[in-house]
């Protein structure tokens, strides 16, 4: 199905945050998961995934415990959201690791912002994949199914002196798999406050009164 990209953003954030996220953090997700669609990459999709994954794990379990080490590391596997959000306060600006973290995509609009920011491009490589952004644009390498990795033991993300190429077109709308945004939307209608008595009457409508 073919959806806006500002409702990609906002299914993704309510579906981040019906699953484990707090409100700050969805926000991110959905900015993350936007950015990635704009530029025809699956952000919809690897944020289904996570939001599966991580369903009801503490955010503790899953943030870093050091965003300026060398080698960032978590208690077990990283959300890349957090672990992105983080690497951003710390405003890295030299090469480094990210260990164990699930779905390496979501990482790339904070190494972007951390480019931009610095006015320089930085690389980001796992597995199969070479991705550069930034300050110019993006360039990616690698297949539809290593960009869509759920999980990847090492992540290197270090300054560039290549260039990426400049985002000519940024696309308004995206394509997301039908199986995917029902995931997106099973989680975010758990956002939902379910109407009471007092809320039904309170609404549109005369409720129990009849005005005539």
């Amino acid at each position: 199905m073919r959806v806006s990209i500002g409702e990609v953003q906002s299914t993704v954030m309510k579906a981040t945050r019906g699953a484990y996220m707090s409100w700050g953090m969805a926000e991110e997700a959905g900015r993350v998961a936007a950015w990635l669609e704009t530029r025809r990459l699956p952000g919809a999709t690897a944020a289904a995934s996570l939001v599966e994954e991580n369903d009801s794990i503490p955010m503790a379990r899953l943030s870093p415990v050091d965003p300026f080490e060398v080698i960032v590391k978590g208690e077990g596997r990283l959300c890349p959201v957090m672990v992105g959000a983080a690497i951003s306060d710390a405003n890295r600006d030299e090469a480094f690791e990210i260990a164990a973290v699930a779905h390496p995509l979501l990482l790339v609009s904070f190494v972007a912002q951390l480019g931009e920011g610095q006015q320089t491009d930085f690389s980001v490589t796992w597995h199969g994949v070479e991705i550069l952004c930034g300050y110019n644009g993006l360039t990616v390498k690698g297949e539809e199914a290593d960009l869509l990795k759920n999980y990847v033991s090492s992540v290197k993300i270090a300054p560039s002196d290549q260039k990426a190429d400049a985002v000519i077109k940024r696309e308004l709308r995206a394509e997301v798999e039908d199986t995917i945004w029902d995931i997106l939307e099973h989680y975010a209608h758990r956002t939902y406050v379910p109407a009471s008595e007092a809320s039904r009457l309170a609404g549109a409508g005369a409720g129990l009164t009849d005005n005539d």
